[in-house]
């Protein structure tokens, strides 16, 4: 019986669905609404993956997999503005994948997206970096910034991405530049069409790592399903 109270505790604790959450960043002692340039150093806890949306003077997480993902100590020197130009990205500390997916403009509402990934058991505090120079009143994006993104879109992104089954249940679309939470629900969709089965979690997670960083297509799973 004590076993089963301990697995249920285990259970309860453990995250059944993506979860979000927000906080607003520290204010450095060189705080500036208005400053010519700008950074965050940025600290936070992840247990498996999870993704940090800074806009503004706030952080929104979206926990994709493990524990919550949490703030530690994030302090910026200002706001991200709305008008961000030479925006750059360093990742300084973390034993796992640290990925800018989105930098802010005009698109986006002036967003900067970041992935991180902890692959190994237990969490893991990651610090990294975002720095910007403020442009003029009409915004603008210049090339040039540092670890430029892969615009894969993420939970918080911007990408729509996504095919949809057409003439010869084909799936099609570029299944990277997906959301996070709507390539999961595409996943299941298309797996269902397939197999008329629900896939479970880790089979949904699978595929997400196979379209990341194998670049699968909604095809490739739609083949790799019916061979299931």
């Amino acid at each position: 019986m004590r076993g089963l109270a301990l697995l249920g505790m285990a259970l309860a604790a453990a995250p059944l669905f993506p979860q979000t959450g927000e906080f607003s960043v520290r204010r450095g002692r060189n705080w500036s609404d208005n400053a010519s340039e700008g950074s965050c150093a940025v600290k936070v806890w992840v247990d498996d993956e999870a993704e940090f949306a800074l806009q503004g003077d706030r952080i929104r997480i979206f926990t994709a997999r493990g524990q919550m993902a949490r703030d530690v100590a994030t302090e910026c020197t200002g706001p991200l503005p709305t008008n961000v130009t030479d925006f750059r990205f360093r990742g300084i500390d973390g034993r796992g994948e640290v990925r800018l997916i989105e930098e802010p403009s005009p698109r986006n509402r002036w967003t900067a997206v970041v992935r991180i990934r902890d692959t190994r058991s237990g969490g893991e505090e990651y610090h990294y970096r975002l720095e910007w120079m403020r442009g003029s009143a009409f915004g603008g994006n210049r090339p040039g910034g540092s670890n430029r993104p892969n615009n894969d879109g993420g939970f918080f992104g911007n990408n729509p991405g996504g095919g949809s089954s057409g003439a010869g249940n084909s799936y099609g679309g570029d299944a990277s530049r997906m959301r996070t939470r709507e390539l999961r629900r595409e996943i299941d969709r298309i797996f269902y069409d397939v197999t008329r089965r629900r896939p479970s979690n880790d089979q949904i997670d699978d595929y997400i790592d196979r379209v990341r960083f194998d670049r699968w297509t909604l095809d490739d799973i739609a083949r790799d399903a019916r061979r299931n």
